[in-house]
């Protein structure tokens, strides 16, 4: 690939690696964090549907990281404790299901708190006005405000 020896990769070339590592490997981090790039369109296009599959992938291999991930998105419609999802889908049953998924797994987060204190706590803080754009909801659907990520 080109990588420089150093061991420094350029952000395209952790993209790669990452995808790499989730498609060819199997392997459940980076299926969950390929979830979380697609979810905030970190070094790939946003795309909701696809983060969602990823982060099932990574859960379904029993990755407590993506179904604590897969309970905030649905619980909320935000990723990262920042942005907000316009085309989100919440479902509180599917969100709570997720969340006991992850504390059966270990999950530190999801250890120390019920599923009503995390909603609570993870609404709380992530109160914003930041909105990521999709093109399926575009910007006549969402508020958007600076910040954005298009």
């Amino acid at each position: 690939l080109g990588f420089d020896e150093t061991g420094a990769l350029s952000p395209p070339e952790t993209v790669v690696l990452i995808c790499q590592a989730a498609e060819g490997k199997g392997d459940s981090d980076s299926q969950n964090l390929l979830g979380v790039m697609y979810l905030a369109g970190l070094g790939v296009v946003q795309n909701t549907d696809l983060a969602l599959q990823w982060l099932n992938t990574a859960a379904r291999r029993g990755n407590a990281d993506a179904y604590y991930n897969l309970a905030i998105t649905y619980a909320t419609g935000t990723i990262l404790a920042s942005y907000r999802l316009c085309d989100a889908r919440f479902n509180d049953e599917l969100a709570e299901a997720y969340y006991l998924d992850a504390r059966r797994l270990g999950h530190p987060n999801a250890r120390v708190e019920s599923f009503a204190a995390f909603k609570s706590r993870i609404v709380s803080e992530t109160n914003t006005n930041l909105e990521i754009v999709t093109p399926s909801c575009g910007p006549d659907q969402a508020n958007t405000t600076t910040g954005q990520n298009k």
